[in-house]
């Protein structure tokens, strides 16, 4: 998966009116143009900010021996 591909999901939820939104992913590091990152880390990076909304994600491994995670802040 590619950065493009994260943030182009991402992004949608940032227009969105909500009390919490929630985006779920696989739990896998993503190319960037800086390496690799977590999609986390890159979503929290593109967070409109001092808005007040509240995110929430879930990550889901990507076989079944994987990870899930689950990650919430507030931007």
């Amino acid at each position: 998966m590619t950065e493009y591909e994260v943030l182009d999901d991402f992004l949608k939820l940032t227009v969105a009116i909500a009390d919490l939104r929630l985006f779920i992913y696989t739990n896998a590091l993503v190319t960037s143009g800086h390496g690799k990152i977590h999609p986390v880390e890159l979503c929290k990076r593109v967070s409109p900010l001092s808005r007040g909304f509240r995110y929430l994600a879930v990550g889901f491994p990507s076989s079944g021996k994987g990870l899930f995670q689950v990650d919430a802040w507030v931007a």
